[in-house]
């Protein structure tokens, strides 16, 4: 029963305070976001939404990140006038989502349409019964309940309480196992988000297996990590398969 208690404390004084001191960092972000929408002068516009930019990395930084937060950044690179990064977060924003995406395929279109590059199909970041969030959540409240049972069966051993612990078990290893397999058979993806020549190998040395370079905001599957982190190897929507520095891009 102590654990009990100890929860109901927890939710009553501490998650209130939390939210209190959480917010603020939100609040001033939109309003640095607004100051540079209404800003009437280049400068005071690139200073509001750096600002903003500023506030909501850090937000990204200290919580997990959103899909809300996601879009919020995209939206201010996209005012910055920095496609590719807006791309990226735009389609961080869709993969982490489990609302209907059609503003968010919207503002990614827009984003590869003022960039001037294709908008490259989109893959559901994975096949699972319910939407990642919602299978954190339940993961989050079975082991609570669970943890709940045992202690109170401590003092009370029953039959019922017994099968409830079983139950909630078995809820648990079955979420765990959805998440699990989800995690596995979704491919990693990364956006170019500054122009890179693909090469043969992991070298600036190496001979550049197309003839242009990969655009900004090119979407691109990631296979294996090179040489520390620095070089990526990648396999482009045709099958060509390569390495490009890491600096030029980000996982989605």
């Amino acid at each position: 029963m102590f654990f009990f208690y100890l929860i109901h404390l927890f939710t009553l004084f501490y998650l209130p305070l939390w939210a209190e001191t959480s917010a603020t960092p939100i609040i001033e972000a939109q309003r640095a976001y607004q100051k540079g929408l209404q800003a009437t002068t280049f400068e005071l516009r690139e200073e509001a939404f750096n600002q903003a930019l500023t506030l909501y990395h850090q937000l990204s930084q200290s919580h997990e990140r959103s899909s809300d937060l996601n879009r919020a950044i995209g939206d201010t690179y996209f005012q910055l006038e920095a496609y590719p990064w807006a791309i990226l977060y735009y389609q961080r924003a869709i993969f982490s989502s489990d609302r209907d995406n059609t503003l968010l395929f919207n503002r990614l279109n827009k984003a590869y349409q003022t960039l001037g590059t294709p908008s490259p199909p989109f893959n559901l970041p994975h096949q699972s019964f319910l939407p990642s969030s919602t299978l954190y959540q339940l993961l989050f409240w079975s082991i609570l309940f669970t943890l709940i049972i045992l202690s109170v069966s401590i003092w009370n051993i029953s039959s019922k309480l017994r099968y409830a612990a079983l139950f909630s078990t078995m809820i648990i290893f079955l979420l765990l196992g959805n998440i699990v397999i989800s995690y596995y058979l979704t491919p990693i993806e990364g956006i170019i988000v500054s122009s890179t020549g693909l090469y043969r190998a992991p070298s600036l040395g190496q001979p550049q297996l197309l003839e242009e370079p990969l655009l900004a905001g090119s979407k691109v599957q990631i296979l294996q990590a090179i040489s520390n982190g620095q070089w990526i190897k990648i396999t482009l929507p045709s099958g060509l398969v390569g390495y490009v520095p890491f600096e030029n891009m980000r996982i989605i």
